[in-house]
């Protein structure tokens, strides 16, 4: 198996609580969509806006 990202205990702190609050947010957002009480396109809108919002910059219109 190929490793992609770095482990997550070398990235700095504050990486790690970005990491920590993006991971939580997609499992809520999961349980939130089991329960109808958000849509998949309002989850991606939110993801979007918060990694916008931690400077993420990664072009996901980009082909492999």
């Amino acid at each position: 198996i190929n490793q992609v990202y770095e482990p997550v205990k070398s990235l700095p702190t504050n990486e790690r609580d970005q990491l920590h609050i993006f991971l939580k947010m997609c499992q809520d957002d999961i349980k939130a969509i089991r329960e109808k009480k958000l849509t998949k396109e309002k989850m991606l809108e939110n993801h979007a806006a918060y990694l916008k919002s931690v400077g993420a910059n990664h072009d996901l219109n980009k082909q492999a």
